[in-house]
């Protein structure tokens, strides 16, 4: 089979939880799906999202994630060619095990390794002062009344949280949108690990209708008053 014809396709899957939670896997070396042998509890209405990164020789993770967003979000037809990061659901550790399995020993070939397929991360990365903190725009203790949001003024942000993020989460209640200040924990876990590389918080400005949460990091004074911030001003890890 060539590369050309490598597609994968997953049907939508229901999620069923054991006691309020379910099991996920976390894998202690990113570049081998065999050590995904660790696990992490989700809560009820999470599954477990997996992500291959194509163009960092299939890179694999798993994060907890809303399952209605997971379902919305997963990659139904993945090609080398065209995709930078394909996502896939699974609500177990059998299931997942399986899921991987196909993957990896079916679908998946040596050739993926060697693409390097088009990418909307940054490609200049703005630097960081562990000393220095951020000035950003935030409404974070409640979600933010976005029509205010142009006439906010940003803070100084402490040391501890030197980077600005804003997150949009999108559901069947509505839209909320919170911005504020953030360490290296919350932006590596939330925006570089998820956001930074799906497809949906790619496409800016967002479907009103989509399951979806997206979070961005970034650095420069009230960078974060945009939903989606400047390219130029998101952060790399």
């Amino acid at each position: 089979m060539t590369p050309y014809a490598i597609f994968i396709h997953i049907s939508l899957t229901f999620f069923i939880t054991v006691n309020g939670q379910i099991t996920c896997p976390v894998c202690t070396d990113p570049y081998n799906p065999d050590s995904c042998t660790g696990t992490q509890q989700c809560h009820s209405h999470d599954v477990c999202e997996l992500h291959v990164h194509l163009s960092d020789r299939n890179r694999v993770n798993y994060i907890c994630h809303n399952s209605h967003a997971c379902v919305n979000q997963q990659t139904h037809a993945c090609n080398p060619y065209t995709h930078d990061t394909c996502t896939f659901c699974c609500n177990s550790l059998q299931s997942c095990a399986t899921e991987r399995q196909d993957l990896f020993t079916t679908r998946f070939t040596a050739a993926m390794s060697t693409l390097q397929p088009t990418s909307f991360l940054p490609t200049t990365a703005p630097t960081i002062n562990a000393t220095t903190a951020s000035v950003c725009i935030r409404c974070d203790s409640n979600p933010c009344n976005e029509t205010l949001i142009p006439s906010l003024q940003p803070i100084q942000c402490p040391s501890t949280q030197p980077y600005c993020y804003t997150d949009v989460v999108q559901d069947a209640a509505g839209r909320s949108v919170y911005k504020g200040c953030a360490n290296e924990s919350f932006c590596r876990t939330k925006y570089w690990d998820y956001s930074a590389v799906s497809v949906a918080c790619s496409r800016y400005p967002y479907s009103s209708s989509a399951y979806l949460e997206c979070t961005f990091c970034c650095l420069g004074e009230g960078c974060n008053r945009a939903d989606r911030p400047p390219q130029y001003t998101l952060v790399n890890f």
